[in-house]
């Protein structure tokens, strides 16, 4: 490999095999692969295992903020089992980062320690606790995953940092004459329509905006799910899902009428 190209490149020195590159400063860093009787095929392989090859151009771990780990882990997009995120999740990731995880953006990402997350997360709403702790914790395993945190487990905080897993949300059972009293009240026809649909299927919100002609079977009964609304624009359903849509004994319920 050509010395500045673009890339890292090997060389032999002082009885090893040494993957070099440059960081965004233009400085080289090395790190030892091995003994210099390594072929360089088995280099560029044990480089592509401990991808190496991402710290072209980056900035030294040792100095990345956690607000640049955080981005880093935004562009990316994935999920942990590698598929693209739902625009929804974007979304509400985008807010959290702007409210809330924007307090860390400067702070050295290795140097933070667990006592500090746990009293901030501490002093957040209950509900929110445990998702702005999963989304951290993600960022910190991204982080050392792309070498952008030296990967030893006293590097990674979110190890030692816990938050509550149920809220303090309790959901509200309506007998079926108080929920028709409370759509007996809503005067926008479409509203009507979307909160019996949703009421009924037990769809969310952002499903039933996304529904066409075509997702309907009306001779089944059955709704398709295969795509959502975010706001913005349309995305895939974070679940494709078939919802029944049928009339009761009664003649009433979420089937055509």
């Amino acid at each position: 490999m050509v010395k500045g190209s673009g890339n890292g490149w090997l060389k032999r020195k002082r009885g090893k095999l040494l993957y070099c590159w440059n960081n965004a400063k233009g400085q080289e860093r090395c790190k030892t692969l091995g003994d210099a009787s390594m072929s360089d095929a088995d280099g560029w392989l044990k480089v592509a295992g401990l991808e190496l090859n991402h710290q072209v151009g980056k900035r030294d771990p040792v100095n990345a903020t956690f607000g640049e780990v955080l981005q880093h882990w935004r562009d990316y997009g994935k999920t942990k089992t590698g598929e693209a995120k739902d625009d929804s999740t974007k979304v509400v990731e985008e807010r959290n980062t702007r409210n809330y995880l924007s307090h860390w953006s400067d702070r050295n990402a290795q140097h933070m320690q667990p006592l500090e997350v746990q009293q901030w997360l501490d002093k957040q709403t209950r509900g929110l606790r445990s998702k702005l702790r999963n989304t951290m914790s993600a960022v910190f395993n991204h982080g050392q995953k792309w070498g952008l945190i030296p990967r030893g487990e006293e590097f990674n905080p979110m190890k030692h940092v816990s938050a509550p897993v149920k809220s303090d949300y309790e959901s509200v059972e309506l007998s079926g004459k108080e929920a028709v009293a409370v759509i007996q009240q809503i005067s926008d026809a479409l509203v009507k329509v979307l909160v019996i649909l949703i009421a009924v299927t037990g769809m969310r919100i952002s499903e039933a905006l996304a529904l066409t002609w075509d997702s309907m079977n009306w001779t089944k009964g059955k709704i398709y799910i295969r795509r959502k609304w975010n706001g913005k624009g349309y995305g895939g359903a974070k679940v494709q899902d078939v919802r029944e849509a049928r009339r009761n004994d009664k003649g009433t319920g979420g089937g055509p009428q």
